[in-house]
């Protein structure tokens, strides 16, 4: 019933591990590995395997839809190499999305294997949020970082706890199920080499009244980043993609910026320097004595999105496993409460 896609750029190495489980799974009919950087071994050819050679980066869209080009089966499942699928998840997602209906569904992930954090949703796009990200209200307005802080909370907290398909906005590109009945022709937008091509995907099937689903049974672990930067910088490409984005759906090309029209508020939350780390932080949990904690790792200091783990012990060392993989950069990190209160210390730090 799936022919799976996958679209390799320096993951090679990733691709064993990954392509045995898919194997073994009945529902799926082929694997259709897209080569963009040429180090999938020549003898991975066969036994339900198809590579096709790319002699340059094509990017991620236009390798999808050249996978989709061949493939055989009515449903389309796009998978990144840094993907490892939980066992019976594949078939979970598949049977949620038939049972609903759903031109689009997704799993939930977790960061590590130990399933330790759990991932957030999508962030996707709206221009709400970038006029907030844009504006810097998050240096220069406590109250609206508070406001859209427990809104992201709220979608994070009901992503988690849902027991049955849900609807959701937008879906991660690093694991989409798609009905090809519902949505015939090529996956993706290639005008979008890399980034914002799952958020235009999940755009335009809103936009013709299709159903896009998560699936809570449906569990698999990302481990986020590990493929290397193409020839052109990520944030380079990221940024031509968001440019490409906003014309196509607003009509616009850039976001005015709005900061200079805000006082700023000296009371923005305090962050404790961890400084430069070239191992896992240790984060001091005193504070919290008998009560229960959420700690969430987010990449800015507005924590959109945050990765999230229950807190058991009166201190946590950052998994190794996550740490290992993860790329380098600034991170923070806090602590909250079932009921939504943000409690103790903020933490930041660089990783080399």
């Amino acid at each position: 019933m799936i022919s799976v896609i996958i679209v390799n750029y320096g993951t090679g190495f990733l691709l064993p591990r990954l392509c045995v489980l898919l194997k073994d799974e009945p529902l799926i009919d082929e694997i259709i590995i897209v080569d963009n950087l040429g180090d999938v071994p020549e003898d991975f050819q066969g036994d339900k395997i198809t590579i096709v050679r790319n002699d340059y980066n094509l990017g991620f869209a236009k390798a999808v839809n050249q996978g989709a080009e061949i493939a055989s089966q009515p449903w389309l499942l796009v998978l990144n190499p840094d993907v490892i699928p939980l066992p019976g998840s594949i078939a979970k997602l598949y049977q949620g999305a038939s049972a609903d209906r759903a031109a689009l569904a997704g799993p939930r992930f977790y960061w590590d294997e130990r399933r330790t954090f759990k991932l957030p949703p999508a962030t996707g796009y709206s221009l709400s949020l970038k006029l907030i990200q844009t504006a810097h209200l998050f240096e220069n307005s406590p109250w609206d970082l508070e406001q859209i802080a427990f809104e992201w909370a709220i979608r994070h907290d009901r992503f988690w706890a849902a027991k049955e398909p849900f609807w959701e906005p937008f879906l991660s590109g690093a694991c989409l199920l798609v009905d090809r009945q519902q949505l015939p022709g090529p996956v993706f937008d290639e005008r979008f080499f890399l980034y914002f091509e799952d958020t235009d995907l999940c755009l335009t099937t809103r936009s013709k009244g299709l159903l896009i689903s998560c699936i809570p049974g449906a569990e698999m672990v990302h481990f986020w980043s590990q493929s290397p930067d193409p020839d052109t910088p990520k944030g380079i490409l990221m940024a031509e993609s968001e440019k490409m984005f906003l014309e196509k759906h607003y009509g616009i090309t850039d976001i005015p910026q709005l900061g200079q029209l805000i006082q700023k508020d000296s009371s923005v939350p305090q962050f404790i320097e961890l400084e430069t780390k070239n191992s896992p932080p240790m984060f001091d949990l005193s504070f919290k004595q008998k009560e229960c904690v959420n700690l969430e790792i987010g990449a800015d200091m507005l924590f959109l999105p945050f990765a999230q783990t229950q807190l058991e012990t009166p201190d946590f060392l950052f998994p190794e496993e996550i740490w290992s993989k993860l790329p380098p950069g600034r991170y923070f990190a806090r602590c909250r409460t079932k009921a939504g209160n943000i409690i103790g210390p903020r933490w930041t730090w660089i990783k080399r």
